[in-house]
């Protein structure tokens, strides 16, 4: 729903990422409040693994903008096509021992979002960026959800060391309604591919991080199939082919 712009910041004179909600959306209310929604959810995770945004605003036209630090490198989902295709480009440096490092940052930074009371919904290789120099960001949140911590059994309820979480309640027209599904098919988890919106939640967002590990093992995506139909009836029930089989 929004288009990326490299631009300039004439105070510090240093390039960076600009995203702007398509001029065709203007008029729509509940796509201002999602995006509004994902500038509002990378403002609160100040983690070196999730891309930092540094203002919002909106434009003369009434679009509403946030800007953020420009990414530069290649995705995971592009190393790891690179790896498949035994291109001889293929840097040493993302070998599938280096992948496998740098894919326990990826887990540290949702870590860290969970704890703030964040999931993301679109984990895949795709939202994975890998810079030059070993920076590692999980990029678009445009589909992340709030979450309200809810206490194990014996602590109280304002301690922040809890581990099972709840979906705070919200009646807002702009949220994932029940039965609509979000995400990315090949790697989302069954409760995701049924549409059941009230089970998702960060143990949905660690299913999604297993998928993303079994393409770093396998080259492959879990779920694979004619059409998203099929991929979503294979996600539905969780058929995985095990990794020895690919």
């Amino acid at each position: 729903m929004g288009l990326v712009f490299k631009a300039t910041d004439p105070r510090l004179d240093r390039e960076i990422a600009v995203k702007i909600l398509r001029p065709n959306h203007k008029n729509d209310p509940l796509l201002h409040k999602k995006f509004q929604n994902e500038a509002r959810s990378l403002g609160q995770l100040d983690h070196p693994h999730i891309i930092p945004i540094f203002d919002m605003g909106q434009t003369g036209e009434s679009l509403p903008f946030f800007t953020m630090k420009k990414v530069e490198g290649k995705t995971l989902a592009e190393h790891l096509a690179t790896l498949g295709n035994n291109q001889k480009t293929a840097s040493y440096r993302y070998d599938g021992t280096r992948l496998l490092y740098l894919f326990l940052k990826v887990c540290e930074a949702l870590s860290f979002a969970h704890f703030q009371g964040i999931i993301h919904r679109d984990l895949k290789p795709e939202n994975i960026m890998l810079g030059p120099y070993g920076e590692v960001l999980i990029t678009d949140w445009g589909l992340a959800r709030q979450i309200q911590p809810a206490p194990e059994e014996g602590e109280s309820e304002t301690s922040p060391h809890t581990h099972s979480e709840e979906l705070l309640p919200s009646n807002a027209p702009w949220t994932t309604q029940e039965g609509q599904i979000v995400g990315t098919p090949m790697y989302m988890s069954p409760e995701q591919a049924r549409g059941e919106n009230h089970r998702v939640g960060p143990r949905s967002d660690i299913y999604s991080l297993g998928c993303v590990l079994y393409e770093i093992l396998t080259l492959s995506p879990p779920y694979e199939g004619k059409n998203v139909i099929q991929i979503l009836a294979e996600s539905t029930e969780g058929n995985i082919v095990p990794p020895t089989q690919k």
